[in-house]
């Protein structure tokens, strides 16, 4: 099976996102994509997409 060139880059990102949220120093909000995310941020929220997760997970499968 041919392997992306960014797959590596993307999975790292991902993890280093999806890890960064579990330090727990900031308040986490679950957003969608057309949520306002730059507000939440302005607020110190940590913003959680979750069609990511579901994404992540749908193509590792």
């Amino acid at each position: 099976m041919y392997e992306i060139k960014t797959t590596k880059l993307l999975k790292k990102v991902m993890r280093d996102y999806f890890v960064g949220m579990s330090s727990g120093n900031k308040k986490i909000a679950w957003c969608t994509s057309v949520g306002p995310a730059e507000l939440l941020r302005s607020f110190g929220f940590e913003v959680y997409f979750p069609e990511n997760h579901g994404a992540l997970l749908g193509a590792t499968r």
